[in-house]
């Protein structure tokens, strides 16, 4: 004890070893790296009940997912050859990926899956009818993310770039990946079904020719049309 009571307590130096924080660097990439998985898997779960309400058919709905996975793995591969590290940004861009990857598979997999016939009538006409669209939203969606190449702010050139990377490598897995295996693998629809639930909404359509029970004619209208009669003029 000191003068006026006062406690004096000496403390040696203490020499910090993590000067350079490895420690706090490897805690944030651990944190990174769960969020950035847990976000992909439930982006890819979500994609898949999605895809299963919409064709209803588990064969094209695992196909679908596989070309969801394929573009993730392109996009991420691709953006760590560019040097890319993991970050708060590329933990968020990675968790929203499937939801950007699932755009224009979900489309032809629905056009696909209501079409009739062989597997090759299917593909023709799942084609025709969602081809020109998801071609059209595709060059709309680079068009859009090229200004943001140009941007003097990392986040927003990063977010382009993986917006670009994204759009392209989904839209080439969804029409030469997804519809090969399609045409490979498929499931084939006989028109006969079509027909059949053409017959069988028409049987519960109500009859619009059937008369009122209180009507005195009960007879079906004659929708024949009116006879024409050839009117001559007088000469004048």
């Amino acid at each position: 004890m000191g003068l006026g009571g006062y406690v004096y307590v000496y403390v040696e130096k203490v020499m910090m070893t993590d000067l350079e924080g490895k420690f706090v660097f490897m805690n944030n990439q651990k944190i990174y790296r769960t969020s950035a998985i847990r976000g992909a898997l439930i982006g890819v779960v979500i994609a898949l009940v999605v895809l299963l309400v919409c064709t209803w058919s588990p064969l094209i709905c695992i196909c679908s997912t596989l070309s969801i996975l394929c573009t993730m793995m392109s996009v991420i591969g691709l953006t760590t050859m560019g040097g890319w590290t993991l970050g708060t940004l590329e933990a968020i861009l990675i968790s929203i990926l499937s939801g950007f990857s699932v755009d224009y598979v979900v489309h032809l997999a629905h056009a696909y899956s209501h079409s009739h016939g062989t597997r090759e009538e299917r593909i023709i006409a799942a084609f025709s009818d969602m081809g020109s669209p998801v071609l059209s939203g595709m060059i709309t969606s680079v068009l859009a993310s090229l200004p943001l190449l140009a941007c003097q702010i990392v986040f927003f050139t990063k977010f382009g770039i993986f917006l670009l990377l994204t759009i392209v490598f989904s839209w080439i897995f969804a029409n030469f990946g997804f519809m090969s295996i399609l045409a490979t693998i498929g499931p084939a629809k006989s028109k006969a079904s079509k027909n059949e639930n053409l017959n069988n909404q028409n049987a519960g359509a109500p009859n619009v020719y059937q008369a009122h029970p209180g009507s005195v004619n009960n007879q079906a209208p004659n929708t024949q049309p009116p006879s024409v009669h050839t009117v001559r003029r007088a000469p004048l």
